[in-house]
């Protein structure tokens, strides 16, 4: 919400990266379908305690989910911005990206597979979550392209990334705080796993590397819009 509204000041998107966005809304809304699904489909229980006879039934972080619900519906206020709202303030290499297109639609076919060639939802389900973390993984990717491509770092509040940081941090500490001795079967389901964090520590780093790096430099990439004279400073 605080990237919304510092848009709203700015009245201007320069600098955010649409893949970043749009990645970023796939592995909320597949997360939020999948933790769903798990929690309250008679189908997939059956299925579950079919296949895992010995375990009980999926556990889910309520918490988790709250959280991801909200960050999925701020990902969208932005998204919305950079397309609807403020869409002539993009530069030249902001826009959804073929490489983007891409990973949705390999990650597209892997879903319709799945569904096509097994008869059993929990592996469909199983395949929006995988997809969920796979994108959740990926998605700094392109914001640390665009911000290489322009030699600077002016799209996002001065507390995003901290933010960004304050987020895997509380989720780290979670991960180590669960006892050792818990078996597979009792992590909650939402709950990202390793290769996620280790993915997403990596181009943190890069995100932060790159922000010591450009600090001060001026923004010099042209608009879309040969006609916008927004002040991106």
């Amino acid at each position: 919400m605080i990237q919304i509204q510092y848009n709203k000041s700015k009245k201007s998107v320069y600098g955010i990266s649409c893949d970043f966005l749009i990645l970023s809304v796939v592995a909320g809304l597949a997360s939020i379908v999948s933790t769903l699904y798990y929690q309250m489909s008679p189908r997939i229980w059956l299925e579950y305690s079919g296949r895992y006879p010995r375990y009980p039934t999926v556990q889910i972080s309520s918490g988790i989910f709250l959280l991801e619900v909200l960050m999925w519906v701020a990902y969208c206020g932005v998204l919305w911005q950079i397309f609807v709202t403020y869409r002539q303030t993009m530069h030249i290499f902001q826009g959804f990206s073929g490489l983007c297109r891409s990973i949705l639609v390999a990650m597209g076919i892997l879903l319709i597979v799945v569904e096509q060639e097994l008869n059993f939802l929990l592996d469909l389900i199983d395949s929006i979550w995988f997809v969920s973390k796979f994108a959740a993984a990926v998605r700094f990717v392109p914001q640390c392209i665009i911000n290489w491509s322009g030699d600077c770092l002016v799209g996002y509040g001065d507390q995003w990334l901290s933010f960004q940081w304050l987020a895997w941090t509380l989720l780290v500490v979670g991960k180590y705080r669960m006892p050792w001795e818990i078996l597979w079967h009792d992590v909650p389901i939402n709950v990202p796993p390793w290769p996620y964090i280790i993915c997403s520590v990596l181009w943190l780093s890069v995100l932060t590397v790159q922000r010591f790096m450009y600090k001060g430099n001026v923004a010099t990439l042209p608009f879309r819009n040969k006609g916008c004279d927004i002040d991106i400073v």
